[in-house]
């Protein structure tokens, strides 16, 4: 008689918040920090040896998007009003905020910092563009823009990946993700996945450049990008249905590039092979949405909800 699965695992331990979860992020640098911002502004600064918050702070109401880090002593933070932050650790305990940009740019999407960590890129005022900042003299230098016509037909920027020093992704509102060449800020190439629903999140993988996406559907799609003779091109891959429609966020495990995980609108974070898309486990613990997913160096994941709970998790490792 074959035995019954066995039942998913409960996190390793929770963090808690009294606001919803924006965004979460391990420290590379020190692997026993989590950095969180929430939807009333709070950046969180969580030490995972003490399972305890160390340092918070809130600069205005407007939601913390995302968090990134430039080195282990400076971090930068967006602000759903466009306001980008610069955190500088005065010690170990205590770190010191200056508004380093602000362009009145109310978005939803996610800023990326460039691989040299000199360049910002972030939604413009403008729909449907990038603009990126230089980090040193803080000032535009240039944009990603559609090629002719398709600006207008392509909505909102809804979410941006940079894949390497040359190669950078859009996703858009009308379901496309188009590929710019950094070099030459022109438009390579572009594939539509869900028809006119608004891409909500993807993820990239460029070891294997393969990358997955998600939207308000039930189904996760895998594209991949093709180099033939110096040419990139995209590649529509298999997909998979899920129980539920809506994903918020998608996190490829870059260490190995065997998993990833999605955050979804029923509460649930599914988890899946990353090459094959088989539905490995279901994480229901959560009440609300999941907004953010995060991989530690060490491959501990963290997960951040509506709920006002942060959930770190051991599995798969």
């Amino acid at each position: 008689m074959a035995s019954n699965p066995k039942p998913p695992p409960n996190p390793l331990f929770i963090l808690q918040n009294s606001k919803p979860i924006n965004c979460v992020l391990f420290s590379i640098y020190n692997k026993n920090l989590l950095y969180t911002g929430n939807r009333n502004g709070d950046f969180n600064i969580f030490d995972l040896k003490l399972r305890r918050s160390v340092f918070i702070m809130n600069l205005s109401d407007e939601a913390i998007l995302s968090i990134t880090e430039i080195d282990a002593d400076n971090i930068l933070t967006h602000s759903r009003n466009g306001q980008i932050f610069k955190w500088t650790r005065i010690d170990p305990k205590s770190w010191k905020p200056k508004c380093i940009y602000h362009k009145e740019a109310y978005t939803f999407c996610q800023f990326q910092l460039s691989c040299d960590k000199t360049k910002l890129f972030l939604p413009s005022t403008e729909s449907g563009l990038i603009e990126a900042i230089d980090l040193t003299e803080n000032k535009r230098l240039f944009e990603l823009r559609s090629n002719g016509d398709l600006k207008s037909n392509r909505g909102m920027v809804m979410c941006i990946k940079i894949i390497n020093t040359q190669l950078f992704l859009n996703g858009f509102e009308n379901g496309e993700i188009v590929l710019f060449d950094l070099s030459n800020q022109l438009e390579k190439s572009s594939i539509n996945l869900f028809n006119g629903q608004p891409v909500l999140s993807f993820d990239f993988d460029s070891k294997n450049m393969i990358g997955i996406a998600g939207s308000a559907e039930s189904e996760l799609k895998q594209f991949s990008l093709l180099n033939e003779n110096l040419e990139y091109c995209f590649q529509g891959g298999p997909s998979v249905q899920i129980t539920n429609p809506g994903v918020n966020f998608i996190k490829i495990r870059l260490s190995d590039s065997l998993i990833f995980a999605c955050g979804c609108w029923d509460s649930r974070i599914r988890i899946f092979s990353l090459k094959k898309m088989r539905l490995l486990a279901v994480l229901d613990f959560h009440k609300e949405a999941i907004n953010s997913i995060d991989f530690s160096i060490d491959n501990l994941m963290s997960a951040g909800s509506s709920d006002g709970i942060i959930s770190i998790w051991d599995i798969f490792k």
